[in-house]
Order: structure tokens, then C-alpha cells, then sequence
């Protein structure tokens, strides 16, 4: 047995309120209508076998022809009758007295009428659909009856877990009509194969099609969650988009129909499977006017807007780009967030959306502005290593894109305590084009003491670039003369502390990567027994919002390849390159190497694994895998999401660290959290306190298994 469980989409915008009183409704009747069955059931099992008995000893008589139908109606029932009627003629009870056999037919008569009387009053006779009968009123009732506990959980569990999403989708006034439409047209597609059938029809199940119809056109990539049970043993649960599953389910329904319409004259064998079939279609006809006449965006977005004001906008308008991205509806996504960034050009998962967009459509000249915006108010808050992160993107793709001198000021001193000299000292280089006489004395002050600490740091500082920033300073009317004598100080005593500087042995440095700020390894840390809560912007307040301590400063344990068996072949690590955008709930939104903004849920993630990859051509940095194949486990092919903290800044997750190391810490910790993925090789590696080190991915790569 294979049945529904869920799927990835685990929200919507607002409270289904149609598909839960759908639901309850369907429930509270089926607790009527089973009290109600216990009153009827005995009586009308009497009475049918009063009546049986009656007939059987008298053959003679005329048999009601839907009761005789019903006894005789199939191949066994034919045989019955004609052994039936073979032994009546031999027995000879047929009386000679007409007036015996009009008393007689009378009473038969009387117990038919009383069994159909009684009938009538079962609930599945008295709202379910009877074909023959075409009743008006009964095309809406049946919807709401239900044959069994079986019949009602497995209706409403498939219903609990697509309907509410088509309802967030649609709005409720289109819903409403939409599940009422194709419960009606259902059961009268349905009583075309069957006309004359007396069997009444119950259950959601016409309608219920329908929206699994509407749900393989609105969210025809989603992954369906199954789970299947064979037996005590064989049972387990597996993933599947709808545009495979929801088909095969079609053609199950066909295949069913077909071979019960083989065996049974009416009422379909006991299942309507054609009032699931035409439900099914109906249901992908109605989505696909729907789609084509972009009642969503026309007519149900505004309204839902209005509704869910509360809701954080930027972020409502965020996930609604990301999905005409996902779409190919690029350029209506492109234009979509330029305005949100015009109206609010701080909100910054927009701000990187269009970013990143514009890199994919040419558009990046265009981008820039708001992203310079984002690095200025980063800097003005002081969130420095998020700040170089977008300016070495920007610089990548457009190298003479202008930010303020204060935010390059702020830069050399960031790049010079992480030793990234060459880069600080181009931006060095930069403002001695920038700042004169001119300037405001707090920026060249500001620059002096940059320049400074970028020479003192600097093994090839030779405090050139120092001493002509201080002259400039020193000839500005407007610094206070107590301010010039400190820096002539500082330049007097520049020479010897140099010398001292020169003399602290250096920390291994990182080449500086315009597309991010690496994370320094090699640089120690005394973290404080303090908490630190994920920001929103990353993760979503109630989704992870518990707190993570502070992890002890790293200990790098050189990582030893073990010597493989012969027969053990090595993993098929099939990589897919990613930067996080962000994390709401059980979501991560990733900017994809090449494939743009994608959404995955961390439910997906079965393994995480940190390694250090020392390379001499690319110097140190992070690889961070979210296997989403147990790579211990005994497939050769293994997928993983992966980060490199050469392109991914984790303080944009947790502004509150005190630098890129405390924030990987922090948002490793919490995507074990979330995810409850298993930590690889072991705990002490993903949270950094002996991290394994490898020369190349090649060699990290063949080590796992």
C-alpha cells in the first residue's frame, strides 16, 4: 500500500479556513450518519430477509424488477434463478386459486414497499447520488457522506494535504466553487457510465480529484512525500514530484475503471473510479484556464496582499520573485523586486535577489546602485564583513563601482585584520585619488590611522603610504593643531613599532576573493558564555529561533587518509555549488551556481560535513556539504549542496558575532538543528573544534565513505 503523507511546501499564507470546515464538516456527518446507520441496518437487514425468504417459498410470484436486480442482477444470481425456478416446477407448490396468488403477490408486494421505505431513511440512500434518480439536491450531499473510517481518513488526509495550498493559491470565493463544481461534475460524468444504477454514490472523492487535477498544474514540481507499507517489514517513506506521481494515479484509476467495468453491471464495482477520473481532469482543465487567464495575478494577489498586511512585505515579495524565478518569469521578477528595492532599499534578501538576478540578465549596471546602498547602510551599522562581502561582488563584475571614502576608509582597517594586505592597499591607492584638502578632517583623520594599521600589519609595509597621509593631514586647515602633533607622534614613533610588529610571528593569511570574505581559521578567539540569536533576516523568528553558546576556538587536526580496501570504490560526489540566501522555517533559499534562486527544505538534508581545504593556488578556506545522500551509507552516487567560505559570509545570518568564525559556528550548530541531518565524520569536525585539513577537494572528496 502507497498513500500521501505530506509534501515540501509546509505553509501558506494565510488560515485555510474552506478546507477545514470542508474537513470538519465531512467528519461530523460521518459521526451522524454512523449513529444513524446503526438504527437501520438490522432493521432493513429484516426486512430483506423477510422479504427473500417470502419469495423463495413462493417462486411463482413477480419479483419487484430492482429487487430482482439486485439478487439475480449478475452471472451467479442468473444461475441461482434457474435452479430456483427448475426446482419450483418440479416441487408443484403453486397454488390453483387465483385469489391465493393475488393475497400472496400482495403481501410480497407489502414487504417490497416496506424494505424501500425503510431503505429511503439510510443515510447513504437518503443524501447520496443515485444515478437513476438524478437528484438535484443529492449532487451537492454526496460530497459530505462518507462509507467508512477508511473511506473517510484517506479522503481527508489527501485532501488536508493539497487543499489548503490550492485554496492559498486561489483565494476562497474561486475555491469554494471550484470544489463544489467538480464534486457536481464528477458525479454526473460518472452517472453517464452508469444511468441506471441504484447504487448510491458517497464520498469527497469526485471533488477531491479535482483538486489533485488543480495541484499538478499549480505546483506540478512539487515533491510529494509517500509512505508505503507491505508488511511489518517491508515499509518506509520516498519523495516524488506530482507532475509523475499524480499521472500514475490517473492511469491506475483508468486501468481500475476499465477492469471493473468487465465484472459489474452498475455502480462500478463498489468504487467510482470514473467520478475520480473526470474529478482528475476537470481539475487539470479548470487550473489551466486559471493559469492562462492569470486570475492569480490579476485578481487574487491584491486581495491576499490586503489580507496578509501583517506579514513582512519585503519578504512576501522576496518568496513571490524567487517563484516567477523558478518559473522563467525572470524579467517580471527583475522588475518586480527593483521596485521593493526602490521603496525599501535596505531590506537586504531583496537587494542580493536583484543582485544576483541582474547577473543572469545583463542587468548588473542597473543592479548596483541599490546594492551600494545595502554596503553603505552595512557599513553604518558597523556590519563590516558583510559589507566586503557585497563590495567584492560588486567590484567583481563592475571594478569601478564608487562607494563613499569613509566605507573604503572602514575597509582597509577590516582587510588589515584579516591580513588581506594587497586588497587594502589597492583601496589605499584609491583614496589618495579621493581625499585632499578638501575633505571633511574627520575622513583623512579617519585615513591616517588606516593607513597606519595597514603598514604596522603589513610584512612588506614600509610605511611610505603612512607618512604621506599624515603630511596630507598635517597641511588641512581645518584639523585642530592638539590633532596634528598626535600624528606627527604617531609618525616619529612609526619606525619602532614596525619593528615590533614585524617581529610577532604572523598568522597565516588568506588571499582576499572579490567574490566574498573568507573565513580566517588560523586566527584565535576567546568566545564569551553568551548567547546569540539568529537574526530574522536568516532565520525566521519561531523556525530556529532557539539559541546556540559559543563553540571553543578550533584545533586543526591534519586529516589522514586511511588505506582503502581493494574492493571499496571510491564515492560519486555529484556537487551542487551554492551561496544561502536565506533560512525561513525548514526552508533555505540558495542562490545556485548557474541555475539561479532555488528553494530546498532542510528536511532534505541527511548529513552535514565541515573540512578545511589549505590550498597553495587558492589559499585556506571552508567547505561546508549538506548531503542530501547519506555518504556512509552503500549508494555510489552522492548529492551535496555545497559552500565555500570563499563566496558565503555567515554573518549575514547572525550579525551578532563577533567575526566570520563565531557565525559559521552558530549557523552550522543550527542547521543540525533544524535539519537533524548526522554530523560527518563526527560532531567535533562540524562545529569546528578539530577540523580536518586537506591539501585539495580531490583528496577531501575521496576520504569520505
Amino acid at each position: 500500500m502507497i498513500f500521501p503523507i505530506g509534501h515540501e511546501h509546509d505553509t501558506v499564507r494565510r488560515i485555510p479556513w474552506v478546507s477545514l470546515s470542508i474537513i470538519a464538516l465531512c467528519f461530523i456527518i460521518f459521526l451522524y450518519t454512523s449513529s444513524e446507520m446503526g438504527k437501520y441496518e438490522k432493521k432493513i437487514e429484516n426486512i430483506g430477509v423477510e422479504l427473500m425468504e417470502y419469495y423463495f417459498d413462493h417462486p411463482y410470484l413477480t419479483l419487484d424488477t430492482e429487487i430482482e436486480e439486485m439478487i439475480f442482477g449478475d452471472k451467479y444470481g442468473e444461475e441461482l434463478k434457474a435452479i430456483h425456478e427448475t426446482f419450483a416446477e418440479k416441487s408443484g407448490s403453486k397454488p390453483t386459486d387465483p385469489d391465493v396468488i393475488a393475497a400472496q403477490q400482495d403481501e410480497l408486494d407489502t414487504l417490497t414497499q416496506q424494505y424501500y421505505d425503510t431503505r429511503k431513511e439510510v443515510p447513504y440512500y437518503k443524501w447520496g447520488y443515485i444515478p437513476r434518480e438524478k437528484s438535484y439536491v443529492k449532487l451537492i450531499t454526496h460530497m459530505f457522506i462518507h462509507g467508512g473510517w477508511l473511506h473517510l481518513i484517506f479522503n481527508l488526509l489527501l485532501f488536508y494535504i493539497l487543499g489548503p495550498f490550492i485554496e492559498d493559491a486561489w483565494g476562497k470565493p474561486i475555491y469554494i466553487g471550484f470544489y463544489l463544481l467538480m464534486g457536481v461534475l464528477a458525479a454526473l460524468l460518472f452517472s453517464m457510465h452508469y444511468p441506471n444504477s441504484q447504487v448510491p454514490m458517497v464520498g469527497a472523492s469526485g471533488a477531491i480529484s479535482g483538486v489533485m487535477g488543480a495541484f499538478l498544474i499549480r505546483f506540478w514540481k512539487t515533491k510529494i512525500k509517500f509512505a508505503y507499507l507491505f508488511s511489518v517489514i517491508v515499509r518506509g517513506t520516498f519523495h516524488a514530484p506530482a507532475w509523475l506521481m499524480l499521472p500514475l494515479w490517473l492511469l491506475n484509476e483508468l486501468f481500475n475503471a476499465q477492469y471493473m467495468a468487465s465484472i459489474a453491471e452498475q455502480g462500478g464495482g463498489g468504487v467510482a473510479h470514473w467520478a475520480h477520473i473526470w474529478g482528475f481532469i476537470l481539475g487539470v482543465v479548470f487550473a489551466l484556464v486559471v493559469k492562462i487567464a492569470r486570475v492569480e495575478e490579476k485578481f487574487v494577489a491584491p486581495k491576499i496582499e490586503a489580507q496578509t498586511s501583517y506579514v513582512n512585505k519585503n519578504f512576501a515579495i522576496y518568496e513571490q520573485a524567487v517563484m516567477l524565478i523558478d518559473t522563467g518569469k525572470k524579467d517580471e521578477a527583475y522588475a518586480m523586486l527593483q521596485d521593493a528595492v526602490r521603496e525599501d532599499p535596505t531590506f537586504q534578501d531583496n537587494v542580493e535577489a536583484l543582485w544576483n538576478l541582474s547577473l543572469e540578465i545583463g542587468k548588473e549596471n542597473e543592479a548596483s546602485r541599490p546594492l551600494i546602498k545595502l554596503i553603505e547602510k552595512e557599513v553604518r551599522h558597523n556590519q563590516l564583513d558583510l559589507a566586503l562581502y557585497h563590495f567584492g561582488q560588486l567590484r567583481t563584475k563592475i571594478p569601478g563601482a564608487h562607494v563613499s571614502p569613509h566605507s573604503k576608509v572602514m575597509f582597509i582597517e577590516a582587510l588589515a585584520d584579516k591580513e588581506e594586505y594587497k586588497e587594502a592597499g589597492q583601496l589605499t591607492d584609491e583614496l589618495f585619488n579621493e581625499i585632499n584638502l578638501g575633505s571633511p578632517p574627520g575622513l583623512l583623520l579617519n585615513f591616517c590611522n588606516a593607513v597606519l594599521k595597514l603598514d604596522l600589519s603589513s610584512p612588506g609595509g614600509d610605511l611610505s603610504l603612512t607618512e604621506r597621509a599624515i603630511k596630507l593631514a598635517l597641511r588641512h586647515p581645518d584639523i585642530p593643531e592638539n590633532k596634528k602633533e598626535e600624528l606627527k607622534a604617531k609618525l616619529q614613533g612609526a619606525p619602532k613599532m614596525k619593528e615590533d610588529a614585524d617581529n610577532v610571528e604572523q598568522g597565516a593569511a588568506y588571499t582576499y576573493d572579490q567574490d566574498a570574505i573568507p573565513i580566517d581559521r588560523s586566527r584565535e578567539y576567546t568566545p564569551k558564555q553568551e548567547t546569540i540569536k539568529i537574526d530574522p533576516v536568516g532565520f525566521a523568528a519561531g523556525a530556529g529561533a532557539a539559541a546556540f553558546h559559543h563553540e571553543p576556538e578550533i584545533e586543526p587536526v591534519q586529516a589522514k587518509k586511511e588505506e582503502e580496501p581493494f574492493l571499496i570504490l571510491p564515492k560519486n560526489i555529484k556537487v551542487t555549488r551554492a551561496v544561502p540566501a536565506a533560512v525561513k522555517g525548514k526552508k533555505m533559499t540558495l542562490h545556485v551556481q548557474g541555475a539561479g534562486q532555488k528553494i530546498v527544505s532542510l528536511d532534505k538534508i541527511q548529513v552535514i560535513s565541515v573540512a578545511k581545504i589549505s590550498s597553495p593556488a587558492e589559499g585556506p578556506y571552508l567547505l561546508l556539504d549538506l548531503f542530501l545522500d547519506d555518504p556512509t551509507g552503500d549508494s555510489l552516487d552522492v548529492r551535496t549542496i555545497r559552500f565555500l567560505s570563499k563566496t558565503f559570509n555567515p554573518q549575514k545570518f547572525v550579525p551578532g558575532a563577533k567575526n566570520p568564525l563565531e557565525a559559521f559556528n552558530v549557523f552550522t550548530s543550527a542547521l543540525l538543528k533544524l535539519s537533524g541531518a548526522k554530523p560527518y565524520p563526527d560532531l567535533e569536525s562540524v562545529q569546528l573544534k578539530k577540523i580536518k585539513v586537506f591539501p585539495t577537494v580531490k583528496e577531501y572528496e575521496d576520504s569520505i565513505g
